[in-house]
């Protein structure tokens, strides 16, 4: 099937006005998800987290701070290692970012936050904030 000059540009014309109208609409909604946390509870997440599982080097522990209202995480250990911003994608679960892994905290009935759920592919590991 040829298309003529003129349905080549009307075609990429509506193909650019759709990616364009899906990406802002994906902006926004990002937006949205960012400005539907509340700081309360972002606040509450921040802490040390102790993972139950054991790995090569030991027990691992995940540091969780806020900066500007958003929230980071940093694998504590040996090492450098640069802080990941955390990207809600609901009042509970937020994506790491440049990490296909995701992160679900846990509360108590209370509303406290008392651990986190870290998944990755198909690896859950579990660990508890320290109260200390």
């Amino acid at each position: 099937m040829k298309f003529s000059y003129f349905k080549k540009i009307l075609f990429l014309f509506v193909l650019s006005f759709f990616f364009s109208t899906t990406l802002k609409a994906q902006d926004s909604l990002k937006t949205f998800k960012q400005n539907n946390v509340s700081q309360d509870f972002l606040k509450k997440c921040v802490g040390t987290y102790l993972f139950n599982q054991n790995v090569n080097e030991g027990n691992v522990r995940a540091e969780i701070t806020l900066i500007d209202g958003k929230l980071f995480a940093v694998q504590l250990g040996p090492g450098e290692n640069p802080p990941l911003e955390l990207i809600p994608l609901s009042k509970t679960k937020f994506k790491i970012s440049n990490l296909n892994a995701e992160i679900k905290f846990t509360t108590d009935r209370k509303g406290n936050v008392v651990g986190l759920v870290y998944t990755r592919d198909k690896q859950v590991m579990q660990a508890s904030k320290n109260v200390n």
